[in-house]
């Protein structure tokens, strides 16, 4: 019964181990667009752009790592953007961790920013900021991105071996 019981208590450490591993943008090198220009940026605990416009406003795009960034602006007086949209594109987003994964779908959390044609692809994120006046003080806008990614064939397949020889040994301590 002890031997069982160690059995499945292994098996089950074993999946637990297979299934916990993360994928994270912490140490991606990303390339973040806008009007005024592109800037690569190391994904890290700070803000990953930041652009400083005229009257010391600032455009601030922010990843965390763990699948939420944020667009925030700070500016000491109302501004308009002067355009109709103002298109931010997030580019190079390679999840560390699992390679074969990609972006599922990016979920509008909301915020003060009015935000239009929000769109993506495996590794990349397109939106645009409606032309408005953006009052001062600090605005927000928060998004969250949902990914899939791979499971590792080695890691599943040496479960699936340890499983099937637990039975296997189980079945044969018994007869």
């Amino acid at each position: 019964m002890r031997r069982k019981l160690f059995s499945l208590l292994l098996c089950c450490t074993l999946f637990s181990w297979v299934g916990s591993a993360n994928a994270t943008l912490l140490g991606d090198e990303i390339t973040i667009t806008t009007a005024l220009g592109p800037q690569v940026a190391i994904v890290g605990p700070g803000i990953e752009y930041t652009v400083i416009g005229g009257g010391g406003g600032s455009l601030n795009v922010d990843f965390d790592g763990a699948g939420f960034f944020d667009i925030f602006f700070d500016v000491p007086s109302d501004i308009d953007l002067g355009a109709p949209l103002f298109p931010i594109v997030a580019s190079g987003l390679d999840w560390i961790g699992y390679p074969l994964g990609g972006i599922a779908s990016v979920i509008d959390l909301g915020g003060a920013i009015p935000i239009a044609n929000l769109s993506w692809t495996d590794n990349s994120i397109t939106l645009d900021i409606v032309d408005h006046l953006i009052p001062q003080g600090r605005s927000f806008h928060h998004f969250q991105i949902i990914t899939t990614h791979g499971v590792p064939a080695p890691a599943t397949l040496l479960l699936l071996g340890f499983g099937v020889t637990g039975l296997v040994w189980s079945r044969r301590k018994r007869s």
